[in-house]
């Protein structure tokens, strides 16, 4: 093991689900709708009905969170999502960013390299954790 990890603690930040995330998806599928209707008030009937299945389609995409149950950690070095029992090996991506109140989370599943994404709000998890996980992403670029 390299000095580099040897005094680094581990972190195991187990994602629960977010009432902003919640609220936000809602404000989202609120927007949608108001623009359907708008468009249908001016006029552009064809056009909103067209858009309608598009909508009614992507809302329930919005409100899936892939990460909320999940387990993100870190150990010696190496970063893994856990779902469950199944353990995914990833690397995470420079274009992670933290935010005030959010960290949008960038990564490529090993071996596979497929890439994926998540945001985690600052109500998905206890304070520490998300003070360690922001450390520990800082610390990585």
């Amino acid at each position: 093991m390299s000095t580099r990890y040897s005094n680094s603690p581990a972190l195991r930040l187990r994602i629960a689900s977010s009432r902003l995330r919640d609220g936000a998806v809602l404000l989202v599928g609120g927007g949608a709708t108001g623009a359907l209707y708008l468009l249908w008030q001016q006029g552009h009937s064809q056009l909103a009905f067209a858009l309608l299945p598009v909508v009614a389609v992507l809302a329930p995409a919005l409100r899936r969170d892939a990460l909320t149950g999940c387990e993100l950690c870190w150990h010696r070095g190496q970063w893994s999502l856990w779902r469950g029992q199944e353990r995914q090996l990833i690397a995470i991506s420079p274009r992670s960013t933290c935010l005030p109140g959010l960290v949008y989370l960038a990564w490529r599943e090993q071996p596979a390299g497929k890439q994926r994404y998540g945001c985690i709000f600052s109500d998905c998890a206890p304070a520490g954790q998300l003070r360690r996980l922001r450390v520990r992403l800082a610390l990585q670029r």
